[in-house]
């Protein structure tokens, strides 16, 4: 019988459950087109065809022929079968290291299809066979076959070098580590650094697959061959697969495991001496005796605070901080981070003052980031309530416990003392005793006697303390002399505006408040500059040139150049006293004549500028009319100042 594609097409759109309405769309015809198809009225070009197979989802030869294709018979090996179907029954007789005709053994085979009843049998034969595999494979195997056993007797090798690791127990699985660990032990050839093999898709393994049953979960949690603690190189790793995952059972036996791990370490070595840290081991020098301490790592502790988790972040801060007290760098999120996050989640708080709050670190603004604030009234109330420094801090402090010291009220003084473990200040309070507080007050006030008390050395010495230092330094010190003289500790017969001495903290405080003044004055100056670039840009100038205003092109040029010099810059005075001094700073250089002296020159522009306000003045005072500029003159000018920004 004759085939009909035409027939074979109305079939397989039926199968479908299209239309021919809905095919000819799908084929981009017309619907009578398909329909003359189907009545065999006409025949689908050549070129459709592949198409229409490819849409039917059938072979090209079965649209012609209508001829179904024969399933692909697979063969495979006994091994690859015994393997596939992970078959214990079929072992017999499979040699797990003889090739088979696609040059595989069984080996390969269960690396492929993870058969781990296969593995499990294999190993438990013959104690060789797990060398066949890698440590990594072997490990995951293991754990999810739940025959730890297995690992009894065995060795791999690691590393470039074959460092060759031997489980004489299972428990040596617990020497193993992370590879994070790796950014402990840096550029160390040493053993450790070899062993760094775990990596962290290995421990979201060990927290996710549900193959791995409880007994295989409680060796892995339990204590160390030979020693008291836990695994505590692979807890960190743990808790955050656990955390990240959402296995909070997991998660909260590991916590709890965790901190009765650290105790023990705090209620039994605390008190001993000569004890050395390890990579969060403590251990007693020429003793073998101690104990691994489990901290959280960095990462966990930013999700948990992605997540506003601040019940599990106190957890974990208490975790890290106890680990922190024996001497070994961990981190904890801190209080700054919690208020800023509580901050956020509050809605009746602008996202402007969640900025200035985000500034503040340990009580003390950074002033780079407070400027991302987008609010010079905010910014001016946050510098005038907060300290800059930690200086200004303790000025803040010992004037607030001068005022109780002269009042009744001693709350503060007392929440000082223990906040800051000051027994002896806690004492005198006690006491009532007036006189040794007041001494106490005068010995906080005292800078380092071993500091050059200049403003400059001291914040030199002191830079690593000071984010903000940059903001300390005045530009215009002659313009500080009024301040000093204000002050009589700031008094000086031989007084220089480079050097303004600071005896005291007071003083210091003094003088950061008039640099946080300089700061706002700064702000404004180049938002008011700001402004006037964006409105006098050079397409207005050209424009209003080309009218042929030159006078107010002269005018506005001289509005914008005195901004410039003023947010820029920073001087001060009128326009004429900036204008000269920014012609002597940048407007000279020297050349060698051609007979090996240096010649001073004079920069183009300044003559153009220095003609530039002459007209100014003279179109604004009404002064003396001077030679107008002409419009070379002005085109120069307006690129030129249209160019500082």
């Amino acid at each position: 019988m004759d085939h009909s594609i035409g027939k074979t097409i109305a079939e397989l759109r039926k199968a479908k459950g299209w239309t021919q309405v809905e095919l000819a769309e799908r084929l981009n015809v017309s619907d009578k087109t398909v329909s003359k198809w189907e009545s065999e009225a006409g025949y689908p070009e050549y070129t459709m065809l592949p198409k229409l197979a490819d849409i039917f989802g059938v072979s090209l030869d079965y649209l012609m022929t209508g001829k179904k294709m024969q399933p692909e018979i697979i063969t495979m090996s006994k091994a690859e079968l015994c393997a596939k179907n992970d078959d214990v029954t079929l072992l017999k007789d499979i040699n797990y290291q003889q090739k088979d005709e696609n040059n595989k053994c069984l080996i390969d085979y269960i690396k492929q299809y993870e058969s781990l009843n296969v593995f499990a049998a294999v190993c438990a034969s013959d104690k060789k066979a797990i060398s066949s595999f890698d440590i990594l494979t072997a490990l995951k195997f293991c754990l999810l076959s739940n025959h730890v056993e297995l690992l009894s007797k065995t060795g791999f090798y690691l590393g470039p070098h074959r460092f060759f690791y031997r489980f004489d127990s299972p428990e040596d699985i617990m020497g193993l580590l992370p590879v994070g660990a790796l950014e402990h032990f840096g550029k160390s050839q040493g053993n450790d650094r070899y062993v760094c093999v775990l990596p962290d898709d290995f421990f979201t393994m060990i927290v996710t697959d549900k193959r791995i049953n409880e007994t295989t979960i409680d060796f892995l949690l339990g204590k160390q061959r030979g020693r008291k603690c836990v695994w505590y190189h692979a807890f960190p790793y743990l808790i955050d697969a656990c955390y990240e995952v959402g296995n909070t059972d997991l998660l909260e036996r590991l916590l709890t495991l965790s901190e009765e791990n650290n105790q023990y370490a705090y209620d039994n070595l605390k008190d001993k001496h000569n004890y050395v840290n390890n990579y969060y081991f403590i251990g007693f020098q020429y003793s073998q005796v101690g104990h691994g301490l489990v901290r959280i790592l960095d990462k966990t502790l930013k999700a948990a605070l992605q997540k506003n988790d601040f019940e599990m972040i106190d957890q974990m801060n208490s975790l890290n901080r106890g680990v922190m007290s024996w001497g070994f760098n961990c981190g904890v999120v801190s209080d700054d981070e919690i208020r800023v996050a509580k901050l956020k989640l509050d809605k009746s708080v602008s996202k402007q003052e969640v900025l200035v709050q985000s500034s503040i670190h340990n009580g003390i603004i950074t002033i780079d980031e407070l400027l991302a604030v987008d609010d010079i009234v905010l910014i001016e109330k946050a510098l005038e309530k907060y300290p800059v420094s930690k200086y200004e801090q303790q000025a803040a402090i010992i004037k607030q416990i001068q005022q109780e010291v002269n009042g009744e009220d001693w709350r503060f003084l007392f929440e000082y003392a223990v906040n800051h473990n000051d027994t002896y200040l806690a004492n005198y309070a006690t006491e009532g005793n007036k006189e040794k507080i007041e001494q106490w007050i005068l010995e906080k006030k005292k800078l380092p006697p071993f500091i050059e008390n200049t403003v400059e050395r001291f914040f030199e010495q002191y830079e690593r303390d000071n984010p903000n230092l940059k903001y300390f330094k005045l530009r215009n010190k002659e313009n500080f002399s009024g301040f000093v003289h204000s002050h009589e500790g700031l008094k000086s017969n031989r007084f220089k505006p480079n050097l303004i001495t600071i005896s005291n903290s007071d003083e210091l405080a003094e003088y950061i408040k008039l640099c946080k003044k300089q700061v706002v004055n700064d702000l404004k100056e180049k938002n008011n500059a700001d402004k006037i670039i964006e409105e006098l840009n050079e397409e207005f100038f050209r424009n209003e040139l080309a009218k042929g205003n030159g006078d107010l092109v002269a005018i506005k040029l001289c509005v914008r150049l005195e901004a410039v010099l003023k947010s820029k810059y920073h001087y001060e005075g009128d326009f004429s006293e900036m204008l000269e001094r920014y012609c002597s700073q940048h407007g000279s250089y020297e050349e060698d004549d051609g007979w090996g002296y240096m010649e001073k020159r004079t920069v183009k522009f300044v003559p153009y500028l220095q003609k530039l306000r002459k007209y100014r003045n003279s179109v604004v005072h009404s002064e003396k009319k001077v030679d107008s500029m002409t419009k070379e003159e002005l085109d120069f000018c307006i690129q030129y100042i249209c160019g500082l920004k």
